[in-house]
């Protein structure tokens, strides 16, 4: 007899077998069992609405659980697998895929585990092919509940990795200009086959993680736009030291390290440069190199953008090498302005009176600048 809900809809089938006695069913025993039946839809029902809003909360608790997590890196790749973990998690799914958006490349590329989840081989799929591909070219969502009965689907990386795909869920992810920058795809789900309602969850995740991608691409191409600068900068012959609008340092180039006298050509000049960019980095650029008059042209020129030419003139300053447990090392000593005799090892503030150097003990370097 079917069970129906208060809606009219079958949710249920219920059978009875073999009536005691070795009797048989008759009218009365349809009767009784029809009322019977209405109150097993009504329970079937009943349950199945607790069922749903238990899987809402959990997934809203898992969707907060990653939006959160999201903003923790600006590290792309770790990014990556944070947002597919996340993924994978809240929608139970046996493996989890993010595939960036290579606009320029015209492809799709991601690194993913292979059957033994030993070793990560990277893939890299034209944006026109498979299902991720006409994810990417259409911007429409695929809930595939057979993969190879899908025409769209390519067998190739299931083929290179040993892996077996049942049913797949693949979703597009947009940035803020609503432009393509990956697909999120959800590969065999632990029980069953994805549904509407891990449709509608992908799309609020795939917000989130369009967000936190679009944040971790930013801060690369920052990075390599400061080490494209970085590498201009080490390039010129001349040497050049710059600071921020307080007089602080912030770059400074090998040739400027070496006008200052750090031993770059030394066997240990690589541990020497090291040393003597971090301990310059951040200082105060006229107790670093004893110009005449440097902080009141630096000033004027940081707060008025007025230009200053500093007539050729011998820079003074010195070298000391120091020893520790690592061997010696060579530091900077420049010269203190009320007492020209006395130097001051990496010229820092309040320097106590026993770490001051007479000049005998510093190996002096003039240089001629403009």
């Amino acid at each position: 007899m079917p069970v129906f809900s208060t809606k009219s809809q079958i949710v249920a089938v219920v059978q009875l077998a073999n009536k005691a006695g070795n009797n048989s069913f008759d009218g009365e025993d349809k009767t009784i069992f029809r009322d019977f039946a209405g109150s097993i839809g009504i329970i079937l029902e009943t349950c199945q609405s607790f069922y749903i809003a238990a899987q809402n909360q959990r997934g809203v608790t898992a969707l907060l659980r990653a939006t959160q997590t999201l903003g923790q890196s600006l590290d792309l790749e770790a990014t990556m697998k944070i947002v597919m973990e996340q993924a994978r998690i809240l929608m139970e799914a046996d493996r989890s895929t993010l595939f960036l958006y290579r606009r320029e490349m015209g492809e799709l590329w991601t690194k993913v585990a292979d059957a033994e989840e030993k070793t990560r081989i990277e893939i890299r799929v034209p944006a026109n092919r498979g299902i991720v591909g006409y994810v990417a070219s259409t911007g429409q969502s695929l809930n595939i509940p057979d993969a190879y009965k899908d025409p769209r689907f390519d067998p190739t990386i299931d083929r290179r990795t040993g892996y077996v795909t049942r049913n797949i869920l693949c979703l597009p992810v947009f940035n803020s200009a609503n432009e393509l920058i990956a697909v999120t795809q959800l590969i065999n789900k632990q029980q069953g086959s994805f549904t509407a309602s891990d449709e509608e969850f992908m799309r609020a995740f795939n917000i989130q993680a369009g967000i936190a991608l679009e944040n971790a691409r930013l801060f690369e191409n920052v990075l390599l736009e400061k080490q494209y600068q970085k590498d201009i900068l080490q390039s010129l012959a001349d040497a050049v030291i710059s600071t921020d609008m307080k007089g602080r340092v912030v770059t400074i180039n090998d040739a400027a390290l070496e006008l200052l006298g750090c031993p770059l050509g030394d066997v240990d000049g690589k541990n020497n440069k090291s040393l003597w960019s971090d301990n310059l980095i951040e200082r105060l650029i006229w107790e670093i190199v004893p110009i005449e008059n440097l902080q009141m042209r630096l000033e004027d020129s940081l707060q008025t953008g007025a230009k200053h030419y500093v007539p050729e003139q011998t820079l003074t300053l010195g070298t000391h090498t120091k020893k520790n447990e690592d061997g010696s090392i060579c530091i900077l000593a420049v010269s203190d302005r009320s007492t020209p005799n006395i130097f001051i090892p990496w010229n820092q503030f309040l320097t106590p009176q026993s770490e001051l150097l007479d000049s005998t003990k510093v190996q002096k370097i003039s240089r001629s600048i403009n």
